[in-house]
């Protein structure tokens, strides 16, 4: 069978974007579809009534059981993990209702390898990604609580790996207070938003326009709350350096 890996063009892994796209798409040799015909004749795999691959639990177990004995597993996992991520990264806009068909698709297997990598501490920054745009899919749903632990499961690691003052880190930190912020939960939003403001202003400068929009947010905070003498300030601030916020 032929496979992804680390030196494979990615972007020609992906034939189909439609909606219906499952991970059966991005592999397209003969021997597969012979393969999955002998075990449909067996009933132990199926087709799900949007065309993926159903694969019985007992046969599951059964593959983890063997690529375990033969020591195979990270590889197969890294498989899996590059063919789940270049899909999900083939999503246009994660938080359009047109997306969602996709989304709903892909999300389970990233959140199947995200089990997989945190049990054996593997920390594979493609899942880190992924999970961020799984956090605004779902954020997108009004799935607060649960966009707001996955991104806080992945701002842990990149604290760790990136450190607290890189962008990448960074931007998580605004999506989390975001998502607090619709949870209701002000206090961590305006200490998540102070973190922002902070490093932004420390690594890129008062007018740099990720620092302008974190003190543009919490401008916004403190006047959902009715304290206006903050959010006056920090509006001013934004005035200051003749920014138009929309």
């Amino acid at each position: 069978m032929g496979l992804v890996n680390d030196h494979t063009d990615e972007g020609t892994a992906i034939s189909d974007t439609s909606p219906k796209l499952a991970l059966l798409t991005l592999v397209q040799p003969v021997e597969l579809q012979g393969a999955i015909q002998q075990l449909r004749q067996l009933c132990l795999v199926g087709y799900e009534p949007t065309s993926t691959l159903r694969i019985h639990d007992l046969t599951q177990i059964m593959i983890h059981e063997s690529v375990e004995r033969e020591g195979t597993q990270y590889y197969w996992f890294r498989v899996a993990m590059i063919l789940a991520c270049v899909a999900f990264r083939y999503i246009e806009d994660f938080s359009s209702y047109k997306c969602w068909a996709q989304c709903e698709t892909l999300s389970p297997h990233i959140q199947s390898l995200t089990i997989w990598d945190d049990k054996y501490a593997i920390g594979s920054s493609e899942l880190d990604r992924a999970n961020i745009d799984i956090a605004e899919y779902w954020r997108s749903l009004g799935r607060y609580g649960e966009a707001a632990a996955l991104l806080e499961r992945v701002l842990a690691r990149w604290n760790e790996v990136l450190g607290a003052e890189h962008p990448d880190t960074l931007g998580t930190v605004h999506n989390l207070t975001y998502a607090y912020e619709q949870l209701g939960q002000y206090t961590k939003a305006e200490e998540l938003y102070g973190r922002a403001l902070t490093g932004n202003e420390n690594l890129f400068g008062p007018e740099h326009p990720d620092t302008l929009r974190a003190v543009h947010n919490l401008a916004c905070l403190y006047l959902s709350q009715g304290r206006l003498n903050g959010a006056e300030r920090f509006h001013g601030w934004a005035l200051q350096r003749n920014v138009a916020w929309t």
